[in-house]
């Protein structure tokens, strides 16, 4: 796939292509006093180094992502997702593949 985002395969073998920009909202305690949304930020752009991310303060427990203005996270699974990484159930890496934009697949 051509273009400069970084792109690269998911667990499928399919070609995926990075999003140029990724937005994070989150509560203040747990996405930003706690580190959460800064760890998250930190994982994709480890896997995206030309992504441009933005971190933005939120409701208490929100959590929610948009990966080049579509959302891919949020309301009640996103209160999920912020809990679920304050209690180490699933990793900063784990919430950063959900910003992966695939071919439209029907």
């Amino acid at each position: 796939m051509g273009g400069g985002g970084g792109g690269g395969t998911d667990t499928a073998g399919t070609e995926v292509a990075a999003p140029a920009k990724v937005e994070i909202t989150s509560c203040r305690l747990g996405g930003h006093l706690l580190g959460r949304a800064g760890a998250v930020q930190r994982a994709i752009q480890s896997k995206y180094p030309n992504v441009q991310v933005q971190n933005n303060v939120g409701f208490p427990l929100q959590f929610s992502m948009t990966a080049d203005d579509k959302q891919v996270l949020g309301g009640s699974a996103g209160s999920c997702t912020i809990l679920q990484l304050l209690t180490c159930c699933t990793s900063p890496e784990a919430v950063a593949n959900m910003v992966t934009t695939t071919p439209d697949v029907v």
